[in-house]
């Protein structure tokens, strides 16, 4: 769905603000891609990668990080970003639910909500202080991914059994 990510682009330009989307990997939808953003007059707001090596690269120079897949089980790229300590901005569905703390690491918007995405996206660039907590929540968050202490509980768990 990242038809939709150039659309935000275009209205976060019209209202006057500096955006710099970078789209990682490419597929089959790629030419199509370009095309929009070129039809949008945002070519030049818009990155395109290609496939990358070291995605881990983009994610430490970015600021945010905006999700507009429609369906998403999980979401390992979610925690992915929330390590690097970026807020996330998503749509309101199984994974993102599952992993962003409303309010404290990101935002979970409706479907479709172009409006209310792109909102969400102003606060956490526009207010420094609400961008720096929501980047020091999200790292806090992530930790409790991490496979250490996955594997310190699992252990727990095991021992207890005795």
């Amino acid at each position: 769905n990242q038809q939709f990510l150039l659309e935000l682009v275009q209205t976060l330009k019209e209202k006057g603000k500096k955006v710099l989307l970078t789209l990682i990997g490419d597929g089959k939808t790629s030419p199509d891609l370009k095309e929009k953003a070129k039809k949008l007059g945002i070519e030049g707001e818009v990155e395109f990668t290609g496939i990358v090596s070291n995605p881990e690269k983009y994610l430490n120079r970015a600021h945010l990080y905006v999700h507009s897949a429609w369906h998403e089980p999980f979401g390992l790229v979610l925690i992915e970003a929330m390590s690097c300590g970026l807020p996330i901005v998503s749509f309101n569905t199984g994974g993102p639910r599952e992993i962003i703390n409303e309010g404290k690491t990101g935002y979970l918007v409706e479907k479709h909500d172009l409006k209310t995405f792109a909102e969400k996206v102003l606060q956490l660039t526009e207010n420094q202080e609400v961008y720096q907590q929501f980047s020091e929540n999200a790292i806090t968050s992530s930790k409790q991914y991490d496979i250490r202490n996955y594997a310190e509980r699992l252990l727990e768990f095991y021992k207890s059994l005795d």
